[in-house]
Formats: C-alpha cells, structure tokens, sequence
C-alpha cells in the first residue's frame, strides 16, 4: 500500500474541489522531536475481518468530500 505526503493529499484533494487550500505551519506547535514519517499497517486489521480491498486515496476523498 503507497503512502502518500501530506502536500500530496492537499494537492488530491484542492484538484477534487476546485479551491485552493492555504496551509500555514505555527513553529509554536511544532515540537523538536516530532515523527517526520508515520505510516501504517493494515495486516491486523486484515487479519480479523479477513481480506478487504482497500480504495485508493483518491476514492476515498472524493467520498469523504461529496459526503460534506
């Protein structure tokens, strides 16, 4: 399964809706040691409720976007 930036989710998702998203980052909030990479494992998951076919992103945001 890809993993994906967080510039290229914004990117998905202002493509999908058409507006331009303004994304500022607070270096107040910003900690020394923050995870620069974080991705997770579906196998767990998989392994309880047997194979499931995960949508793509994009799927996936365009649901979450036209269920607004």
């Amino acid at each position: 399964m890809p993993s994906y930036e967080f510039s290229e989710v914004v990117e998905m998702i202002e493509a999908m809706s058409g507006h331009y998203i303004d994304i500022r980052l607070n270096p107040a909030f910003v900690r020394v040691g923050e995870v620069k990479t974080l991705c997770g494992d579906a196998g767990l998951l998989r392994s309880l409720i047997g194979n499931w076919q995960t949508p793509p992103l994009q799927e996936t945001l365009c649901w979450m976007l036209e269920a607004k």
